[in-house]
């Protein structure tokens, strides 16, 4: 990802589309990237648990609903479409 320029060219990496359309777990998975990079390989269960996080911070701001935010939060954190083109 060392290319990927900024969170539109991250959003455009991981997910293919620009950040304006990107759901609450996809915003959420990458505020969480680009809080702790480290944690999305090394520790998958601290990185969820980051984003989700997020995500209820998102819920008691009124950035997104109660069924918003509880169906972002029940989906596991959607893997960077670069990341899985590199695994083997």
């Amino acid at each position: 990802m060392a290319s990927a320029r900024g969170f539109a060219g991250v959003a455009k990496r991981c997910f293919g589309k620009p950040p304006a359309a990107l759901d609450a777990g996809e915003s959420a998975t990458l505020a969480a990237f680009t809080i702790s990079p480290q944690l999305r390989t090394g520790d998958p269960a601290r990185f969820e648990e980051r984003r989700n996080r997020i995500l209820a911070a998102m819920r008691a701001n009124g950035t997104l609903g109660d069924a918003e935010a509880s169906q972002a939060i029940a989906s596991p954190p959607e893997p960077c479409a670069e990341q899985e083109a590199r695994s083997p």
